[in-house]
């Protein structure tokens, strides 16, 4: 979801997936990835262009 909307900033990411809040969005983020929502959306579109480039 995350990697299909790079467009969008993050709380249009965490009402998108149904979250009433950032704050919300953030806290579900963390502690299912261990990342934060800004965290995981760089790392995923780091891994993105790798695979891209492989």
């Amino acid at each position: 979801m995350m990697k299909n909307k790079s467009n969008f900033n993050l709380l249009n990411i965490a009402l998108e997936c149904g979250f009433n809040s950032s704050s919300s969005f953030h806290r579900a983020c963390i502690r299912f990835t261990g990342k934060s929502p800004r965290d995981l959306r760089n790392y995923i579109q780091l891994n993105s262009s790798k695979d891209i480039n492989s």
